[in-house]
Protein backbone atom coordinates (compact mmCIF):
# COMPACT_ATOMS: atom_id res chain seq x y z
CA UNK A 1 0.00 0.00 0.00
CA UNK A 2 1.34 3.82 -0.75
CA UNK A 3 0.09 6.15 1.19
CA UNK A 4 0.91 9.97 2.26
CA UNK A 5 3.53 9.99 4.66
CA UNK A 6 1.88 13.14 6.17
CA UNK A 7 5.30 14.92 7.22
CA UNK A 8 5.93 18.32 5.91
CA UNK A 9 9.00 16.97 3.35
CA UNK A 10 5.66 14.91 1.55
CA UNK A 11 7.14 11.66 0.44
CA UNK A 12 5.37 8.42 0.50
CA UNK A 13 4.46 5.80 3.45
CA UNK A 14 5.21 2.13 1.51
CA UNK A 15 3.21 -0.33 3.68
CA UNK A 16 4.67 -4.12 2.60
CA UNK A 17 3.95 -7.35 3.69
CA UNK A 18 6.71 -7.37 6.18
CA UNK A 19 7.88 -3.67 6.81
CA UNK A 20 6.72 -0.34 6.39
CA UNK A 21 9.19 2.48 4.86
CA UNK A 22 9.05 6.30 4.50
CA UNK A 23 10.44 7.35 1.08
CA UNK A 24 10.95 10.74 -0.16
CA UNK A 25 8.99 10.07 -3.85
CA UNK A 26 5.30 11.01 -4.14
CA UNK A 27 3.34 8.01 -4.86
CA UNK A 28 2.81 9.18 -7.85
CA UNK A 29 6.65 9.01 -8.75
CA UNK A 30 6.46 5.87 -7.14
CA UNK A 31 4.33 4.68 -9.74
CA UNK A 32 5.42 6.02 -11.94
CA UNK A 33 8.69 4.47 -11.75
CA UNK A 34 6.75 1.03 -11.53
CA UNK A 35 4.57 1.30 -14.70
CA UNK A 36 7.93 2.54 -16.66
CA UNK A 37 9.66 -1.24 -15.08
CA UNK A 38 7.06 -2.45 -16.51
CA UNK A 39 7.01 -1.39 -19.64
CA UNK A 40 4.36 2.14 -20.14
CA UNK A 41 3.94 4.87 -18.68
CA UNK A 42 1.38 5.71 -15.72
CA UNK A 43 -0.54 7.70 -18.26
CA UNK A 44 -0.18 4.87 -21.05
CA UNK A 45 -1.96 2.02 -17.90
CA UNK A 46 -4.51 4.36 -17.25
CA UNK A 47 -5.42 5.16 -20.55
CA UNK A 48 -5.92 1.13 -21.24
CA UNK A 49 -7.23 0.22 -18.54
CA UNK A 50 -10.19 3.60 -18.78
CA UNK A 51 -10.38 2.10 -22.49
CA UNK A 52 -11.15 -1.21 -21.94
CA UNK A 53 -13.41 -0.69 -18.56
CA UNK A 54 -14.83 2.44 -19.50
CA UNK A 55 -13.68 3.85 -16.45
CA UNK A 56 -13.45 7.46 -15.62
CA UNK A 57 -12.50 7.58 -12.06
CA UNK A 58 -10.77 6.52 -10.21
CA UNK A 59 -8.55 3.66 -12.69
CA UNK A 60 -7.04 0.97 -11.08
CA UNK A 61 -3.67 0.89 -12.56
CA UNK A 62 -2.16 -2.44 -14.20
CA UNK A 63 1.60 -1.70 -13.26
CA UNK A 64 3.19 -4.23 -14.09
CA UNK A 65 1.77 -7.25 -16.14
CA UNK A 66 4.27 -9.66 -15.85
CA UNK A 67 3.42 -9.99 -11.52
CA UNK A 68 -0.35 -9.28 -12.41
CA UNK A 69 0.62 -6.35 -9.66
CA UNK A 70 -2.38 -4.10 -10.06
CA UNK A 71 -2.89 -0.84 -7.98
CA UNK A 72 -6.21 0.87 -7.06
CA UNK A 73 -6.79 4.39 -6.01
CA UNK A 74 -8.84 5.48 -3.47
CA UNK A 75 -9.35 9.23 -4.37
CA UNK A 76 -8.05 11.25 -7.64
CA UNK A 77 -4.43 10.81 -7.91
CA UNK A 78 -4.21 15.03 -6.93
CA UNK A 79 -6.02 14.22 -3.47
CA UNK A 80 -3.72 14.47 -0.37
CA UNK A 81 -5.53 11.41 0.81
CA UNK A 82 -5.17 9.13 -1.68
CA UNK A 83 -3.65 5.55 -1.19
CA UNK A 84 -2.43 3.09 -3.46
CA UNK A 85 -3.85 -0.42 -2.93
CA UNK A 86 -3.02 -4.32 -3.99
CA UNK A 87 -6.72 -5.69 -3.90
CA UNK A 88 -4.57 -9.35 -3.84
CA UNK A 89 -3.47 -7.89 -0.41
CA UNK A 90 -6.52 -7.63 1.04
CA UNK A 91 -8.21 -10.58 3.32
CA UNK A 92 -10.90 -8.34 4.32
CA UNK A 93 -12.60 -4.64 4.54
CA UNK A 94 -15.13 -3.49 6.80
CA UNK A 95 -16.17 -0.05 8.38
CA UNK A 96 -14.70 1.85 10.91
CA UNK A 97 -15.84 3.37 14.00
CA UNK A 98 -14.87 6.61 12.02
CA UNK A 99 -17.06 8.11 9.31
CA UNK A 100 -15.62 7.75 5.62
CA UNK A 101 -12.95 5.42 6.73
CA UNK A 102 -12.52 1.71 5.89
CA UNK A 103 -10.67 -0.35 7.74
CA UNK A 104 -8.75 -3.30 5.74
CA UNK A 105 -7.34 -6.82 7.16
CA UNK A 106 -4.39 -7.40 5.12
CA UNK A 107 -3.36 -10.84 4.07
CA UNK A 108 -0.51 -10.93 6.69
CA UNK A 109 -2.52 -9.82 9.80
CA UNK A 110 -1.84 -6.14 9.52
CA UNK A 111 -4.87 -4.03 9.89
CA UNK A 112 -4.73 -0.22 8.54
CA UNK A 113 -7.74 2.37 8.34
CA UNK A 114 -8.13 4.06 5.34
CA UNK A 115 -9.55 7.66 4.70
CA UNK A 116 -12.76 6.75 2.30
CA UNK A 117 -16.10 5.32 2.79
CA UNK A 118 -16.98 1.59 3.06
CA UNK A 119 -18.96 1.81 0.19
CA UNK A 120 -16.27 3.29 -2.10
CA UNK A 121 -13.44 1.28 -1.03
CA UNK A 122 -16.01 -1.83 -1.62
CA UNK A 123 -16.29 -0.69 -5.17
CA UNK A 124 -12.76 -0.01 -6.13
CA UNK A 125 -12.10 -3.69 -4.62
CA UNK A 126 -14.94 -4.64 -7.10
CA UNK A 127 -13.53 -3.20 -10.10
CA UNK A 128 -9.70 -4.12 -9.11
CA UNK A 129 -10.95 -8.01 -8.94
CA UNK A 130 -12.96 -7.62 -12.13
CA UNK A 131 -10.13 -6.55 -13.72
CA UNK A 132 -7.63 -9.11 -12.49
CA UNK A 133 -10.28 -11.66 -13.91
CA UNK A 134 -10.71 -10.74 -17.32
CA UNK A 135 -7.38 -9.43 -17.87
CA UNK A 136 -5.49 -12.94 -16.09
CA UNK A 137 -8.52 -15.46 -15.94
CA UNK A 138 -6.28 -18.36 -17.79
CA UNK A 139 -3.07 -17.33 -15.77
CA UNK A 140 -2.36 -18.65 -11.71
CA UNK A 141 -2.60 -15.86 -9.18
CA UNK A 142 0.55 -14.08 -8.82
CA UNK A 143 1.09 -13.71 -4.94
Amino acid sequence: MLCPALRPEGGTKVVEMESTLLVDLEPKQIMEAGCLDGGSTLEGRAGAIRWRFRYKQRTPILVRERDALLLFPTHGEAKWENHWINPRLVAAQEPSERRGTSRLRFVNGAVHEVPVSSQTMEHQLYRAHSILSSLFADRPPVT
